[in-house]
This record gives structure tokens, sequence and C-alpha cells, in this order.
């Protein structure tokens, strides 16, 4: 090892191995969130007319019909609430498999195909509070910071430079039916 504690040489295919079998492999959180960004993007391009007319009867049926099949009990209003729970999963079950999807086939693909359970070991060492807030504090920890408001300025900034000429017309949607407002939504989104 060098002077300042980095390492100078290159590791072996032994200590390649050896780590591999440990779980500690390259992957990236950044690979990850790109893909489902892109997932969601796809998932909303091809199935905004479906989604948006199944949430749409959520409220359309549900919300208007909600004192007239069950009374207004605690036991009507917990019927009301496990239908209304069930109908949004019905909706959002598509969405939830998606990044399911999406992240497992990410790792997998990153981490080709390797699953082990050494990772999941506890250590001793990792619960240590102090080490925690070194490791909290430390400069790799800010520069992660840094990184995640950047992306989230740029996400906002793209955003914003997309959709500031149509701020007046979203300021209207509380006039709009849940129709309508969809549909304008939808449709700016997509143009």
């Amino acid at each position: 090892m060098s002077q300042s504690g980095e390492k100078t040489e290159k590791a072996t295919p032994k200590k390649r191995s050896d780590a591999r079998e440990k779980g500690q492999v390259v992957v990236s959180k950044d690979m990850n969130a790109a893909l489902q960004l892109i997932g969601f993007y796809l998932f909303f391009r091809i199935m905004s007319e479906s989604f948006g007319s199944k949430m749409q009867g959520i409220f359309t049926d549900l919300m208007p019909a909600a004192g007239q099949r069950q009374p207004l009990t605690i036991n009507g209003v917990s019927m009301f609430y496990r239908e209304a729970a069930t109908a949004a999963f019905g909706v959002l079950a598509p969405l939830l498999a998606l990044t399911v999807g999406v992240a497992l086939m990410t790792n997998l693909v990153q981490t080709r195909m390797l699953i082990t359970t050494k990772t999941f070991s506890v250590k001793p060492d990792r619960i240590n509070p102090v080490q925690g807030l070194k490791r909290m504090f430390s400069s790799r920890s800010v520069v992660e910071l840094v990184k995640a408001l950047l992306k989230i300025a740029i996400i906002i900034f793209a955003v914003y430079q997309e959709y500031s000429v149509n701020i007046q017309d979203f300021s209207k949607l509380v006039t709009y039916s849940a129709t309508a407002s969809i549909e304008l939504v939808a449709g700016k989104i997509l143009s």
C-alpha cells in the first residue's frame, strides 16, 4: 500500500471472485433510477387512457355512492374504504409490478445474476452509532447529497421549462370536471 492508504496494485482474480461471493459488486443506483424513470414514462405514454379512465372510475363510481350502498356507520365506512382500496390497488398493480420488475432486472443484470445471503449477515461495527455518524457525515455522503440535489434541480428546471407556458391552464383545473382535467393534463404531458 502507498502512504495515502490507496491500493497500488490491481486485485487478483482470486480476490475478485472472493469479493463477488461476499456480494461486493459494483452496482449503479443511478442506472436503476434512470430505468425506473424511463419505465414510468413508457407506462404512462402507453397506458395513459386506460389508467386515467380507471382512476376516474374510482372517483365517479365509488365516491357518489359512498353513502348509498352502505349506511354511514363505522362498518359502512370501513366497507367503503375496503372497496376503494381494492379498486385503487387494481389500478396501481401494473405500475407496482413494473417498478418491482425494473428494479429486479436492473440489479440482476448489473450483478450478473449474483444472489448471495452473505450481504444480510449482521456486522457489529455497522451498529455502532459513532461509526454511523461518521458515515453519515463523510465526504462520500456529502457528495451523494450534492448529486441528488443536483438531479432534483435539473428535473425541476426541465419540468418548469416545459410547462411554464401552460401554468395558466393548470390553474383552471379546479373549475373543470374530472374527465376534462385528466384529458387536459394528459394532453399537456404527452404533447
